[in-house]
């Protein structure tokens, strides 16, 4: 996971619904977000194919979850700071 420092980085761009695409270094990840009852937000990928180091790649699916547990513990850690 070559990204994974960049993450602290990262935009976030809505892409309709509850669909988002986060970029970070040379990496997108396309996902699923939502806040749970405890008021934090949830990600998931919705989409197999991934970008990585600015070319359309197919990502491990462990490094797309390990991508937005990563971006799960940033996002919510920027809403309690």
């Amino acid at each position: 996971m070559r990204d994974q420092t960049a993450i602290k980085s990262f935009c976030r761009y809505p892409q309709g619904g509850d669909v988002v695409a986060y970029f970070f270094g040379k990496t997108t990840i396309v996902a699923e977000e939502w806040e749970n009852a405890s008021g934090h937000i949830n990600i998931r990928p919705v989409r197999g194919d991934q970008v990585a180091f600015g070319e359309w790649y197919d990502l491990d699916e462990a490094d797309v979850a390990a991508y937005c547990e990563l971006l799960e513990d940033e996002i919510n850690g920027r809403e309690s700071a």
